[in-house]
């Protein structure tokens, strides 16, 4: 009856050791630079626990196995996933993803594919406008595109400025930018 007694009561000694949780701590960099990289989300694979960097790229998380799996994550970064196994200090470098983007053409009520693209559209380079003396978008966009006329309303300096596409008349309505 002594060993069975002395049995259970190591048996629950023991226990708690098997179920033990586990800090895990380190830092997040970018793996060009060697930068800190805040805001990357830490997640534990397979639940809902996580955690975010801090402002320097350093975290911690609490894992409960050694086969438990954390899954770094962050914008325009490769999700990273590593195995914890005993580490206990775990820093982690992130490569940013390249991926080819099509080209996208913005336009005055949506966004599209150029690929789809049905209408005329212009376009103004920066090195076409980086050297001319206006103070606003409209007035830099005066003779920098076919049908784009812009006028000011008034003489006063600051008066507003009226854009025109395309001319006065339309048939289906006005001739000012959406």
């Amino acid at each position: 009856m002594n060993k069975i007694l002395l049995f259970l009561f190591f048996s629950f000694l023991s226990f708690p050791m098997l179920a033990q949780e586990k800090t895990v701590r380190g830092k997040v960099t970018n793996a060009e630079d060697a930068s800190a990289l805040p805001g990357v989300s830490v997640t534990l694979k397979g639940t809902n626990q996580g955690t975010v960097t801090d402002g320097d790229g350093k975290y911690a998380i609490q894992v409960s196995t050694q086969e438990s799996t954390l899954v770094f994550s962050f914008i325009g970064m490769t999700p990273v996933e590593i195995q914890v196994g005993t580490q206990e200090l775990l820093d982690v470098s992130m490569t940013a993803d390249v991926t080819q983007l099509s080209e996208v053409v913005v336009i005055g009520y949506g966004t599209g594919e150029k690929r789809f693209l049905t209408e005329s559209v212009g376009v103004v380079k920066a090195e076409a406008i980086k050297d001319i003396p206006v103070a606003t978008i409209d007035g830099i966009l005066q003779g920098q595109t076919a049908g784009v006329q812009v006028l000011q309303n008034s003489g006063t300096p600051g008066g507003g400025m009226s854009v025109r596409i395309r001319g006065t008349t339309s048939i289906s309505g006005s001739g000012q930018p959406l």
